[in-house]
């Protein structure tokens, strides 16, 4: 996990997830050999903005993402992997 990071979620994790307004979510997905996972996707962008570290290299075979809670309400993450593979994750923001 990052600095200043709530919470980090990879390719493991599935559900549901509560995350303060304000606060950062780290996302890391691992294909493994052979690819990278799509970019992330965010439904609900008034609830989950796109966030930045400043400076990020991830290594190879990494889709790194970073959210902030920006606003009170649902948002569901998205990617899929080269094997087909898809991943799936809620995230509720509350204040």
């Amino acid at each position: 996990m990052l600095p200043h990071s709530a919470g980090q979620l990879t390719e493991q994790h599935s559900g549901v997830y509560c995350l303060p307004r304000g606060q950062r979510l780290d996302i890391f997905l691992t294909a493994g050999k052979g690819g990278r996972w799509q970019p992330v996707r965010v439904s609900g962008k008034d609830v989950l903005a796109p966030a930045n570290t400043g400076v990020m290299t991830a290594p190879v075979g990494v889709t790194p993402a970073m959210f902030v809670g920006a606003g009170d309400g649902t948002a569901v993450l998205t990617s899929r992997a080269p094997s087909g593979n898809r991943w799936r994750v809620v995230i509720e923001v509350k204040g």
